[in-house]
């Protein structure tokens, strides 16, 4: 309910704002350096337009010349330019999912330009449907998209129920009436506000507001106040010393770029159309067809690795549960969701279950690793014929790590729909759950399908054993899934050792955090004390700080190291009474990636003065969908001619040395895995920096355990909100590891 309450607000807040200074709004630059600018266009339809079929925008720069432009959220449809009057016209059109605006809605088109040498950023001309709707070379201008229409007040039950309000006896009591005001709702239907906010049913949230070390509040005790973040101001923006949010928004971006199979309707990225739409066709058991399109594509590659892709999905939620406010208030939170959904939706169809619902298979890779690094192609551009085989592991080749990576993945994303109220990916199955497995079948998955271990080779599973364990106590509040982690992490040697890391193979440090979140009092102290022991003095083993600041733990890609490292501590640091002697290492690595660097500029590209501008990366590289490509576009020396927005990149050797070379894989390669902490890490540095409020640790949990605690019920009985997960990643966890 608070979701809608804010939703609510937010339209009346939208209706409020259109009497602000259009000429500002139209047109701004967020940015702008030595060689280039960037900004937004938000063009006002007028009010008294019902709904666009489809619109043009046309963009023109007066009196400097343009050495390149770029954008997202419109087509480049046609570049016009005029020498004698030194104008370059762009004429941008809708892409298919955001042709079709209501009177009083604003278009929302970013880009970046570059300029040549030292000039300054042109006045801009803006034409929308034609009608110009802003002018920078007349100073009286000014648009006025017309008067909106006065709000509908709408009370809940409609006329219904005013006609039962008339009948009612006169003799209620006052007790009654007092009880009608307290659940009546009004709600302001806004002109322009896409989605009607309908009645629904609120449940009990199970929650724990974490404050600091000392906290030992519960879910059912306390919540962490009001009914939601409004969203971020320019003002808040500007006092930040990075853009967070327009990294975050850039983030998500970047992982729409690497979507697989039929794209949406909603496709931001107008480089990027369906591909691989026979993926797994005839590859099923005796040559049946399994399903396996969509998902993402892994890297810079047109491979889909199930591991990273896992992990990464199970991270990213983790981000969005525990900086939710941040991203609410970003206005990212939906294009959240749907990050998740397309990646969960293809884990589920890689997890084969029989006719009683038991897993027979997982898959885990699809692709020819071997074929596809041999050719410099995009991924539309991959045909039928080429080879596209499928892998994966089951009973006779067992993979427990993979399962239960899969099992962590559902649960977290699961916690994450049921948070924002979202339609459940999985259904419920109340069949009764066994399994005919055995510890005989435990295995790593990379020994099982050995094809991915040159790439993803797991090299242990017995900490994802216990990450999926905490991550099911977490998401069904289940005790048996916490003794059975609990168990294992105490039991077996790995966790004795040192972790010097966080990634997709090593999770012990995840693992750590993660048992303090779902545990209170003295108990947490003992699984976060060793997390904020490394979070202090990371600089361990061969870990080591480069000369410039990075926590330089290996070279392939050391900036997701850094970020994932920072993304835990950042956290870590909530249950510290000493808070920034904890957080202080993740504000530095931050500062790194973003521009305290030797290289001179952002680590992201599309975000700052200066960033990578050829990644090791196909179909960013290549012309465009159906043009051909080949090792000429991965030998060239310009940049790529698509913008591959919010990548992160793998980053600068141990001496912080950095080349933009399309050919080094190992430093500017991105990557699922490199973005997945780093955003979560940037949403935690927005709600450091501007919302500055406890934290809410979401669970389906009743009463996290304590020191004291011996034992309590397998789930809440008192908490309605009944957090179903799928049966399908309970048999993944029980079924091949227990």
């Amino acid at each position: 309910m608070r979701f809608l309450i804010f939703l609510i607000e937010l339209g009346v807040r939208a209706q409020e704002n259109t009497q602000e200074n259009i000429h500002k709004k139209t047109f701004e630059i967020s940015n702008e350096w030595e060689g280039g600018f960037e900004g937004r266009i938000h063009a006002q339809v007028p009010w008294s337009v019902n709904t666009t079929s489809g619109w043009t925008l046309e963009l023109t720069f007066v009196g400097t010349k343009l050495a390149g432009f770029d954008c997202w959220n419109a087509n480049i449809e046609n570049q016009k330019i005029d020498i004698k009057d030194i104008t370059t016209t762009f004429t941008l059109k809708n892409l298919e999912w955001n042709g079709n605006l209501r009177g009083g809605e604003y278009t929302d088109i970013g880009f970046q330009a570059k300029l040549e040498g030292e000039d300054k950023p042109p006045k801009a001309i803006i034409k929308f449907n034609d009608v110009i709707v802003f002018n920078e070379m007349d100073p009286n201008f000014s648009y006025d998209p017309g008067q909106p229409p006065p709000p509908e007040v709408v009370e809940e039950g409609g006329e219904e129920d005013s006609v039962g309000d008339a009948d009612n006896d006169e003799g209620e009591t006052d007790e009654k009436e007092e009880k009608e005001k307290e659940t009546k709702v009004t709600s302001v239907m806004i002109p322009g506000l896409r989605e009607e906010l309908e009645d629904i049913v609120v449940e009990e949230e199970v929650v724990e507001c974490v404050e600091n070390a000392n906290s030992t509040t519960n879910g059912t005790e306390t919540t962490c106040g009001e009914v939601g973040p409004t969203p971020f101001s320019d003002s808040d923006i500007k006092e930040l010393k990075y853009n967070y949010k327009e990294i975050l928004q850039k983030s998500i971006l970047f992982y729409e770029a690497q979507r697989s199979g039929k794209l949406p309707e909603k496709n931001r990225i107008p480089w990027r159309k369906d591909s691989c739409l026979w993926d797994g066709e005839g590859k099923g058991i005796n040559g049946t067809d399994v399903d396996l399109t969509g998902g993402y594509y892994d890297a810079g590659d047109n491979l889909k690795f199930g591991f990273p892709l896992s992990f990464s999905l199970t991270t990213l939620a983790w981000g969005a549960l525990h900086y939710w406010d941040a991203y609410v208030a970003a206005e990212e939170m939906n294009n959240m969701i749907d990050l998740l959904l397309w990646g969960g939706a293809w884990l589920e169809k890689a997890t084969i279950l029989d006719s009683k619902g038991i897993v027979q298979a997982i898959y885990v890779l699809v692709g020819d690793p071997e074929y596809d690094h041999g050719i410099w192609n995009g991924p539309e551009n991959i045909k039928k014929e080429m080879p596209r085989p499928v892998f994966k592991v089951n009973l006779e080749k067992a993979g427990t790590d993979v399962a239960a990576d899969y099992a962590a993945a559902f649960a977290a994303m699961g916690l994450v729909y049921k948070k924002a109220e979202e339609k459940e990916l999985f259904k419920n199955d109340e069949r009764n759950r066994t399994s005919s497995g055995t510890t005989e079948f435990r295995d790593k998955y990379s020994d099982s399908v050995p094809e991915v271990a040159v790439y993803y080779k797991s090299s242990d599973y017995r900490d994802e054993v216990v990450w999926g364990g905490i991550w099911l106590y977490r998401a069904t509040g289940k005790m048996s899934y916490y003794e059975l982690a609990k168990k294992r992490y105490y039991n077996w040697d790995h966790f004795q050792s040192f972790a010097n890391m966080f990634s997709w193979d090593n999770k012990v440090l995840g693992c750590q955090l993660l048992l303090a979140q779902v545990t209170r009092d003295d108990l947490r102290e003992n699984y976060i004390d060793p997390l904020h022991t490394y979070c202090k003095k990371p600089d361990k083993g061969e870990a080591k700080f480069t000369e410039k600041g990075l926590l330089f733990i290996m070279k392939w890609a050391p900036l997701r190291y850094a970020a994932n490292s920072a993304f835990l501590c950042l956290m870590a640091s909530e249950y510290s009474s000493r808070p920034d002697s904890i957080s202080d290492f993740a504000v530095d690595q931050v500062n790194y990636i973003l521009g305290e660097n030797k290289f001179g500029g952002s680590f992201v590209i599309g975000y700052g003065k200066k960033y990578p501008t050829r990644p090791h990366h196909r179909a960013s590289s290549c012309p465009g969908p159906g043009k051909p490509c080949g090792d000429n576009y991965l030998n060239r020396n310009d940049a790529n001619p698509n913008l591959l927005l919010g990548a992160l990149v793998g980053g600068p050797d141990s001496e912080d040395n950095f080349k933009d070379d399309r050919k080094d894989y190992i430093q500017n390669e991105v990557a699922l895995d490199y973005n997945a902490a780093y955003q979560g890490l940037m949403a935690g540095m927005l709600h450091k920096e501007l919302i500055k409020k406890p934290i809410e640790v979401y669970s389906n949990i009743k009463n996290p355990m304590s020191t004291n605690q011996k034992s309590y019920g397998s789930s809440s009985s008192k908490s309605s909100y009944n957090f179903i997960i799928s049966s399908s990643s309970i048999f993944l966890f029980v079924f091949l590891i227990i």
